[in-house]
């Protein structure tokens, strides 16, 4: 094979590789532990935190929500959802529903709690930090 062939089909390899290997990587918009309060400047707000992992897009992780006597976070459960760019929702498996948008290191929505005695809740609005 002459040089100048076998130099083309090398890179054309190593370019087939690459992109296999940035196509697999899983993306940071949302990755990561997010932290914030419901409720703030009211008497008693309450902490809340998602751990998410970002599959292309394909959102899962966990909820927890901040005990106020002992400030120590507890698992409320799975979540599943979608991100499409920087705008995302997502839902855990007791109902809650998240919508909002991803800025650097910083989430800006709402948080919508399940219908309580057949009464729907109004979104609340939240901010989670990275």
């Amino acid at each position: 094979m002459p040089p100048r062939l076998q130099l083309l089909k090398t890179t054309l390899l190593v370019a087939v590789v690459l992109a296999a290997g940035c196509a697999a990587k899983k993306s940071d918009v949302a990755l990561g532990t997010w932290t914030g309060m419901i409720g703030e400047g009211h008497p008693k707000p309450t902490g809340v935190r998602f751990s998410l992992e970002d599959d292309n897009g394909k959102l899962s992780g966990e909820m927890f929500f901040q005990d106020p006597a002992t400030n120590e976070f507890s698992n409320d459960g799975s979540l599943t959802g979608t991100r499409d760019g920087t705008t995302a929702t997502w839902t855990t498996e007791t109902d809650v529903v998240i919508k909002g948008t991803f800025e650097d290191n910083k989430f800006t929505g709402t948080i919508e709690f399940p219908p309580d005695e057949g009464h729907p809740h109004a979104p609340v609005p939240l901010i989670l930090t990275r």
